[in-house]
């Protein structure tokens, strides 16, 4: 495989604008809304990792983007597969799909049975909520109060399954 073509579209990386290299080792381009969307899924995952951090569990990531999970919390007895999700709207909707790119173009994959063990959610307002269910064949769910993450861990529902 010979150099690749200079791309001056590329190379004036804006801050939504970032280069990626394809199977082909030619660069594609992320359009804003992509790369905005996977930040904010970025971001919720990470705080999820802070979360469970803090609260003394041990937490792993997959080593591909090939799981139907982000995370894996393991209190020492037991292990629990973590879905983590964005929700930034007013109706507190969580959109269930999963959806990414590749060469061909977006792929949306609706979540299987058993696909992960819990769904942990941040929300726009910084509010972080814990559904101890996978919610398999169903495109949303509404957020309610009696998931917010200190509802459950005062719950004493927080054990893993």
């Amino acid at each position: 495989m010979g150099p690749r073509p200079k791309n001056t579209d590329l190379e004036a990386s804006a801050p939504f604008v970032s280069a990626a290299v394809g199977y082909d080792g030619f660069p594609y381009r992320y359009t804003s809304s992509v790369r905005s969307t996977q930040r904010k899924g970025d971001i919720a995952t990470a705080r999820a990792i802070a979360t469970f951090t803090a609260m003394g569990y041990d937490v792993s990531i997959p080593l591909t983007e090939s799981a139907a999970y982000d995370l894996i919390v393991d209190d020492g007895r037991e292990r629990a597969r973590v879905q983590c999700k964005f929700a930034n709207n007013g109706r507190r909707q969580v959109d269930l799909r999963r959806i990414h790119s590749n060469s061909a173009g977006y792929v949306v994959k609706r979540t299987l049975e058993d696909s992960y063990d819990w769904l942990f959610v941040l929300d726009g307002e910084n509010s972080e909520y814990l559904i101890k269910a996978c919610l398999a064949n169903r495109r949303s769910v509404t957020l309610r109060e009696v998931n917010k993450l200190g509802a459950v861990a005062e719950s004493g529902l927080l054990q893993l399954p």
